[in-house]
């Protein structure tokens, strides 16, 4: 089975648990705050992010809301689109009965990137707190915000006083796709959260970046929200393995998802993608088939093919380590094979 689900949907690779059990376990102290792998993983992600501090989080849904909270006040306006992770998913942060904080919805561009003109006039009547973005954009099938995008809206947000928090969850896939560090990626935004778990490897655990005194505020928060783990450098060890080890490799997932889309345009010349695929992620329009995603997932599983439900008509797949460029042939073909069957039946009708 190829499981294109999700990219933490891989298996540990061997060469990380033996470097955490050789060089790192020894080295664990008591809690998250005090352990010196905890600070070492904290220290790096700081350093690769160009932010003077880091905290370590057991999720990214905790570290967005954690940012969220420690920017705004219940009642208070959030500048988001309806697609972003920490919106759409997440959603505590804007829940009625816990963060009550209130979605202001900017559009995005044809191409899936924030609508700067449109940003720049919500932000002129709502006065909000804070701006959310997500890069690369998970809902509009792995879409990278540009340097120049994103400088345009610091320019905008930071008249106004206004914080901008990235939801970096795959932030090293926007970095090596635009052909950016992510020192230069993030140098318009004022915090940003990655995750250690999707194509990195590490079995969890997310890195929120910011400026140094405004981490200090969040460590309160965090324990607020139930995030102290002791003996987190089972968590830390593995993130920094990743880090040093696993960035480069994310180009053979971006290969394997461009080489996938190439042949499934190729045997099947109906089938929709969101858009052009830039990173690991492939968002495929099914509309036309006359099923719903979650049917059409049914079936192209007895194909041999695992994938993900974003709506009823949107199906996402994402390449990982696990999955080779030979399983996205594979994957290719079988899912072609499942669109053409669906034009036949449409066809008979």
């Amino acid at each position: 089975m190829i499981d294109l689900r999700s990219d933490n949907a891989y298996r540990l690779p061997s060469t990380m648990l033996a470097n955490i059990i050789t060089e790192r376990l020894g080295r664990l102290q008591g809690g998250i705050n005090d352990d010196e792998v905890v600070k070492e993983l904290e220290c790096l992600a700081a350093n690769i992010t160009g932010k003077q501090a880091a905290i370590l989080f057991p999720s990214g849904t905790m570290a967005n809301t954690a940012a969220v909270y420690a920017c705004t006040a219940p009642g208070e306006h959030v500048l988001v689109d309806p697609d972003i992770h920490v919106y759409r998913s997440e959603r505590v942060a804007f829940h009625p009965d816990f963060g009550r904080r209130v979605p202001i919805f900017y559009r995005l561009t044809q191409q899936g990137t924030p609508d700067v003109e449109d940003i720049g006039q919500l932000m002129e009547r709502n006065n909000p707190s804070l701006i959310c973005l997500e890069n690369t954009h998970n809902f509009a099938g792995g879409i990278c915000i540009p340097p120049e995008t994103l400088k345009q809206i610091s320019l905008c947000a930071h008249k106004r006083s206004v914080h901008i928090h990235l939801d970096g969850a795959r932030l090293f896939n926007a970095c090596l796709a635009l052909g950016l560090s992510a020192r230069e990626l993030c140098q318009h935004v004022d915090s940003v959260m990655f995750c250690l778990f999707k194509g990195l490897g590490a079995p969890m655990g997310s890195l929120l970046c910011g400026e140094k005194t405004w981490i200090e505020r969040v460590r309160g928060i965090r324990k607020l929200l139930g995030g102290t783990i002791h003996k987190a450098g089972v968590i830390a060890a593995p993130g920094i393995y990743g880090l040093q080890n696993n960035m480069e490799r994310l180009k053979e997932d971006h290969a394997n998802a461009q080489l996938f889309a190439k042949i499934l345009k190729a045997k099947a010349p109906s089938a929709k993608l969101v858009r052009e695929v830039q990173t690991n992620i492939v968002m495929l329009d099914i509309s036309q088939s006359g099923q719903s995603s979650e049917k059409f997932l049914d079936e192209l599983a007895l194909r041999g093919v695992l994938g993900k439900a974003k709506s009823d008509n949107l199906v996402r797949l994402v390449f990982h380590q696990c999955v080779s460029s030979g399983d996205a042939e594979q994957a290719a073909l079988a899912v072609a094979d499942q669109i053409n069957c669906c034009s036949e039946r449409r066809g008979t009708k």
